[in-house]
C-alpha cells in the first residue's frame, strides 16, 4: 500500500509539473502549438485564424487569415485597380522571424502604393511562402491555392537546394509530378504519415508540450540531435565535401520536374535568386529561354556587407539563419524598384 500511494504521489506530482510548464511556456510564449492544418485540397497548410508569436534567431508575432497564408486576409475578388503581387517560397518567404511592419513583402508594398497612388492604383503584395517549399511544393500550391487570388504576378524565390523535387520530407505537402511529360499537381498524400498526423494533431495544436515532443520526435527520425546537442563542435565532413563537389560541377542537370516548370510558365511569373550566390547557369538560361524576368538578390547582400552588415547575423541573439531586419528593408526596396519598373512598362503597352 505505501509502495502504491508512493507511485501515486510521484505521477500527481510529475503531472502537476508537466501542468505548470504548459501554463508557463504557453503564456510566456517561449514556444507555440502547432500552427499546421490538413486541408483536402492543399494538404498540410496554415492553421485557422490566429495570432502566433515565434523565438528562433530573431522574434516575430505573425497572424494567419482565413484565406490560409500569414497577413491580412484578403477577398479572392481584387477591387478594381488593384494589381495584385503573390510571394511565394520557403522559410525565407514565409519570415516567421521578423513583425509584419519589418517584412521585405510590407515594405515593398508601401513603397509601391506611394507610387502608383497618383495613378489610383493599388499595390496587394501576399506572403504564401511556407517552410520546407522545394519548386515543386511552390508549383503545386500555386496551381492548388494561390491562382485561386488571381494574382497579376507570381514571384518565386529560389535557392539551388530548391531546384530539386524532392518530397521525401516533410510528408503531406503539395507536390509536383511529371506523368507522361505532363505536370500533375496533388498532395504527398502518405497513409501512415497522416495517420500519425491525425492521432497527435489535437495534442499538438493544443499543447505546446506535446509540439515541442512532437518536433523531438522528428529531429531524431532524421538523425538532427547530435549537431543540436554538441553545437559547433558537431563536423560532417562527408556531408560538406558532397556539397563542395555539387558546386563545382562542369555541367549541372536541372532536375526534369523543374525543367518543365519553367516551361510551363508566362512572362507573368518572375524567377528571384534569394541566395547570396548564383544559381546554375543552366537554370537561369531556362528561365531566359522562356522570357521570364529573373532578379538576382546577391547585389543586394554585398551593399550590405559592404557597409558592415551580414545579411542573415542576429545581433541581438548572436546567431546566423534567415534574413535579419536591415536585409528585410533592404530586399523590400529591391522588390520594389525591380516591380515599379515591371508594371510601368505593363501600364505604358495598355
Amino acid at each position: 500500500m505505501k509502495v502504491l500511494k508512493q507511485l501515486f504521489l510521484f505521477i500527481f506530482s510529475f503531472l502537476c509539473v508537466l501542468a505548470l510548464a504548459e501554463i508557463y511556456i504557453k503564456n510566456a510564449k517561449i514556444s507555440e502549438v502547432s500552427f499546421a492544418e490538413y486541408y483536402d485540397d492543399i494538404g498540410k497548410g496554415l492553421a485557422p485564424p490566429d495570432t502566433y508569436v515565434f523565438f528562433n534567431e530573431g522574434f516575430g508575432i505573425r497572424p494567419t487569415n482565413a484565406s490560409r497564408f500569414i497577413g491580412a486576409d484578403v477577398n479572392l475578388k481584387k477591387e478594381e485597380n488593384t494589381i495584385r503581387i503573390a510571394l511565394i517560397g520557403d522559410s525565407y518567404i514565409e519570415a516567421l522571424h521578423v513583425f509584419e511592419r519589418h517584412y521585405f513583402g510590407n515594405i515593398a508594398q508601401n513603397i509601391l502604393n506611394k507610387k502608383f497612388s497618383q495613378k489610383n492604383i493599388k499595390i496587394e503584395i501576399l506572403n504564401f511562402g511556407r517552410s520546407s517549399f522545394n519548386i515543386g511544393n511552390m508549383y503545386a500550391y500555386q496551381r492548388l491555392l494561390i491562382d485561386k487570388f488571381n494574382p497579376d504576378y507570381t514571384l518565386y524565390f529560389l535557392s539551388q537546394s530548391d531546384l530539386i523535387c524532392d518530397y521525401s520530407f516533410p510528408p503531406l505537402l503539395p507536390i509536383t509530378t511529371l506523368e507522361n511529360n505532363t505536370l500533375k499537381t496533388s498532395v504527398n498524400f502518405n497513409k501512415e504519415d497522416f495517420n500519425i498526423y491525425q492521432k497527435t494533431k489535437y495534442l499538438t495544436q493544443n499543447f505546446v508540450f506535446f509540439n515541442i515532443l512532437n518536433f523531438c520526435r522528428e529531429k531524431i527520425k532524421y538523425n538532427e540531435t547530435l549537431p543540436i546537442i554538441i553545437g559547433k563542435f558537431y563536423s560532417n565532413t562527408a556531408n560538406v565535401d558532397e556539397s563542395i563537389k555539387s558546386n563545382v560541377q562542369e555541367f549541372y542537370e536541372i532536375d526534369s520536374i523543374t525543367r518543365e516548370i519553367v516551361n510551363s510558365m508566362d512572362s507573368r511569373t518572375i524567377i528571384i535568386n534569394r541566395g547570396n550566390y548564383k544559381l546554375p547557369i543552366e537554370f537561369k538560361n531556362l528561365c531566359l529561354d522562356n522570357n521570364l524576368p529573373y532578379i538576382e538578390l546577391s547585389p543586394t547582400f554585398e551593399v550590405l556587407k559592404n557597409s558592415g552588415i551580414i545579411f542573415d547575423k542576429w545581433n541581438a541573439t548572436n546567431k546566423f539563419g534567415h534574413w535579419q531586419h536591415s536585409t528585410h528593408k533592404a530586399i523590400g526596396v529591391e522588390i520594389a524598384n525591380e516591380m515599379s519598373n515591371i508594371i510601368q512598362k505593363q501600364l505604358n503597352q495598355h
